[in-house]
């Protein structure tokens, strides 16, 4: 191919740069008319338009219908969000030898870790080679009088891309990649910055992801260009059927200046190393290609083939991909176990402030975890009045046992046994404050403040109040409101030998013989030389004798 240019243009070549950067595209374009007009119509011929060639032979082979998929390394390409879907490292290449010395290359590699989420780079290219550069003399009556050759030129289309996924739910992952674009002809550059962001969902249906990916959103030119690029909205949904050996996806995409375009297709693992695919492309004119492919995996190690039919005739594409290193969710597991129970150690010792660090860690490792997601709340709640508790007394423990309840999500039970803590401690400000915020939550009546700084607790507790009524109704023979009364107390206070004794003997009033042997045998679990129990214990052994 030969292009001619006037002996005076090569003087002034500078001032030419945007006229051969514009004849540059002329001649690719009429050179390879009929293939750019497959993808013109789904990009609308913009800028950076050899990004919609797509990468990875495994995605070809589907129709390009891989945005709501994505859980390889070529999520840096279709939908960042999706390399979350990684465990180890991973690096996938695809290069294919085009036409007139063009050649297309993908490469991209994933790194998953323990605590910052997923990091990915690419590098997408398309090259074409040896542009023959002329030079023409005319004279006065524009007749050639002289022809020399310049040499060649290449034209260069390049996309490096930097790319980060992160859980931000159990369901829910955000991702996001900033590309640099350039594209050269000859000795004249254009570039551009833009960036992706996108989201993927999954189990919000059984079997199916979703997933929006948003490319382009912001651009910057780092050159003097009239090109803008244009911004992509891509969907795209995925099912998994069969035992998950069958995925069907479909994806939708429109740029800001581009008709829809439409991709469907279909994996399907006939064996555990073996796969066969096929798929769509389908534009405002019908349907672009037909595309089919296989795959085959090998412990770390995978090959896909993947062929297109069109008006062209087909082309193959073929991609390697290789995992390599320690799973992160086995070092996630790991790091996240050891920060929950060190959370969970401190919380039980009355550390709450600490217990509130580890588990803010363990939940920024795995954000779907739902018990941490429930707990941390509630350890926040706690640990904004109450950083530590770890006294022996009657009343630390009485806190604690209050607080427990709360973590663990019973909030009526932690609103009884703070309030019995606070009886005991009525110049205990910040556990009144703590006992509203719960009194709020439960939607039950807040406690007022007892008196004016009390310093001595009341005659009687809410454990001893409740101790009063029990004995009541025992002496009134109603037997089922005093096992009420000292339940209720046994929630304050799991460790009180009085309400067990007299649960006892009420279950022994009402005929219930072996529930009350039960219970009193729990008295003896938490005081083995308890006389009165040992006694009726052994009256009972006596009896069966």
């Amino acid at each position: 191919m030969k292009i001619k240019i006037n002996q005076s243009d090569t003087l002034k070549v500078k001032g030419q740069g945007l006229k051969l950067l514009t004849l540059g595209f002329f001649i690719l374009t009429f050179n390879f008319l009929p293939l750019t007009c497959l993808f013109a119509a789904a990009s609308g011929g913009q800028p950076g338009q050899f990004l919609s060639w797509g990468a990875g032979a495994r995605a070809l082979a589907m129709g390009k219908a891989f945005v709501a998929i994505a859980d390889d390394a070529t999520a840096t390409y279709w939908n960042p969000a999706g390399l979350t879907q990684l465990e180890r490292k991973e690096f996938d290449g695809l290069y294919a030898k085009l036409w007139y010395d063009t050649t297309y290359s993908f490469i991209s590699y994933a790194h998953p870790t323990t605590k910052l989420g997923v990091f990915g780079i690419s590098l997408t290219s398309l090259s074409s080679e040896k542009f023959e550069k002329v030079a023409i003399e005319r004279n006065s009556d524009s007749d050639v009088v002289d022809f020399k050759t310049l040499g060649y030129f290449k034209d260069s289309q390049t996309a490096f891309s930097g790319s980060f996924a992160r859980d931000i739910s159990k369901k829910v992952t955000f991702g996001a990649s900033a590309k640099y674009v350039s594209h050269a002809i000859d000795i004249y550059n254009v570039s551009f910055l833009t960036t992706d962001v996108a989201l993927l969902i999954k189990d919000m249906y059984p079997k199916f992801k979703f997933a929006v990916n948003v490319q382009n959103l912001i651009s910057l030119k780092l050159g003097e260009t009239d090109d803008e690029f244009p911004i992509i909205l891509k969907l795209g949904t995925a099912y998994k059927a069969l035992k998950d050996k069958l995925t069907v996806a479909l994806d939708i995409d429109k740029g800001m200046r581009s008709n829809i375009n439409y991709h469907i297709g279909a994996e399907y693992w006939a064996i555990d190393f073996i796969a066969a695919r096929f798929g769509f492309d389908i534009g405002d004119d019908g349907i672009r290609e037909t595309t089919a492919g296989l795959g085959g995996k090998y412990k770390d190690y995978a090959l896909d083939l993947a062929m297109a039919f069109h008006d062209l005739g087909s082309s193959t594409r073929v991609s390697a991909s290789w995992k390599f290193g320690r799973s992160s969710k086995t070092g996630k597991f790991e790091e996240m176990a050891r920060y929950f129970k060190e959370g969970m150690e401190a919380y039980k010792i009355g550390e709450y402030l600490v217990a509130m660090d580890r588990l803010s860690k363990a939940y920024g490792i795995d954000p779907t975890n739902d018990d941490l997601a429930r707990a941390i709340p509630r350890i926040q709640v706690v640990s904004g009045w109450v950083e530590a508790e770890k006294g022996a007394t009657t009343e630390s423990e009485a806190i604690r046992t209050g607080i427990a309840y709360y973590i663990e999500g019973d909030v009526n039970n932690s609103v009884m046994a703070l309030r019995h803590a606070y009886s005991l401690q009525p110049q205990h400000e910040k556990l009144r404050r703590l006992l509203n915020d719960i009194e709020k939550e439960a939607g039950q009546t807040l406690t007022p403040i007892s008196g004016t700084k009390l310093t001595t607790a009341p005659a009687l507790s809410l454990v001893e109040q409740k101790q009063e009524r029990a004995r009541d109704f025992f002496g009134k023979k109603q037997y089922d409101a005093a096992i009420n009364e000292c339940q209720e107390i046994l929630i304050i206070d799991p460790k009180n030998v009085l309400a067990l004794k007299r649960m006892g003997s009420c279950y022994y009033q009402m005929g219930l013989k072996e529930k009350a042997i039960t219970t009193w045998k729990k008295v003896l679990e938490i005081d083995p030389t308890d006389k009165d129990v040992l006694d009726i214990l052994k009256m009972f052994e006596g009896e069966t004798k």
